[in-house]
């Protein structure tokens, strides 16, 4: 569990460009189930292994993904990630990569709880 993320998270930490090609390539998945751990789902997703790529991510417990790439592929080549949510993604991954900013994590969480409580209140409007 966590080594997708993992590797997103070492490529932008080496400052390695992450391309998020899904605008022009159709990506597969397998499903499958997890008959190769003893403990099965519950072993890969709370194992030893996902817990080591947690640490390998400076302990901070969240998917590095797509929306943290720095790069887009589109039918017309490539070009710079800067939606509002690419730039959002961006500055939450300051605290992992950039250790010396972890306090910021506190303030992602906060405005994290925020968006959420004005979303609930529009709904209800």
């Amino acid at each position: 569990g966590g080594a997708d993320n993992w590797m997103v998270y070492q490529a932008r930490s080496l400052k390695v460009p992450v391309i998020d090609a899904t605008k022009v390539i159709t990506a597969i998945h397998q499903n499958h189930d997890y008959p190769h751990n003893p403990e099965g789902e519950a072993g890969v997703w709370e194992g030893p292994e996902r817990k080591r790529n947690i640490e390998l991510m400076g302990g901070i417990d969240h998917a590095f993904n797509l929306n943290y790439a720095t790069l887009l592929l589109t039918p017309q080549g490539i070009k710079p990630a800067l939606s509002i949510r690419h730039l959002y993604f961006r500055m939450r991954a300051i605290p992992a990569l950039y250790p010396h900013f972890h306090f910021l994590l506190i303030l992602f969480k906060v405005l994290g709880k925020c968006v959420r409580v004005i979303r609930l209140i529009r709904t209800r409007l």
